[in-house]
């Protein structure tokens, strides 16, 4: 389970890239949304890009060819995360609760010399989660908290400039 990049729950997520296209005969505007998105906002971006430039996407010539390219990607990646199964009923996004801050605090020293060693944070978290008991997303805040508390301090010892 992983965090989803637009709305923020804690839910299954897929990695996903859809394009929208507009052409407007000499001109094109053009959006992308690349992400790891849940279910439902896998959804909302895939009726939105694709509606808008099945409907909007052909009036110039590279907005043509474009468009006919955006319709099958997006369309392909959509087909290609129908299995993700929908969030749980009442998930949310993470909260760092004192009590799984209790169960992360013996792994602290791992976590800092992995991340310090240019381990990719998400893995670290994956592991670590695991072990402790919680999810990744609240492996994640807690270090989130450790880094701006550190941040705190070091700004309260270096005298003002000014």
């Amino acid at each position: 389970m992983s965090t989803c990049q637009n709305c923020g729950i804690e839910a299954p997520t897929k990695h996903v890239v859809f394009f929208q296209n507009i052409g407007a005969l000499v001109v094109r505007f053009h959006r992308k949304i690349d992400a790891e998105l849940c279910k439902p906002c896998i959804n909302k971006y895939f009726l939105s890009y694709t509606g808008i430039t099945a409907v909007l996407g052909w009036w110039g010539v590279i907005s043509f060819f474009a468009t006919i390219i955006f319709l099958i990607n997006n369309i392909a990646r959509y087909l290609g995360t129908l299995s993700l199964p929908k969030p749980a009923a009442g998930a949310g996004r993470p909260v760092l609760t004192e009590a799984a801050a209790a169960k992360i605090r013996p792994f602290v020293n791992e976590i800092v010399h992995r991340t310090n060693n240019s381990e990719p944070v998400a893995q670290v978290a994956r592991e670590v989660a695991a072990r402790a008991g919680v999810t990744p997303a609240q492996v994640v805040l807690y270090l989130s908290a450790l880094v701006r508390m550190q941040s705190e301090a070091q700004r309260r010892k270096v005298p003002n400039a000014a």
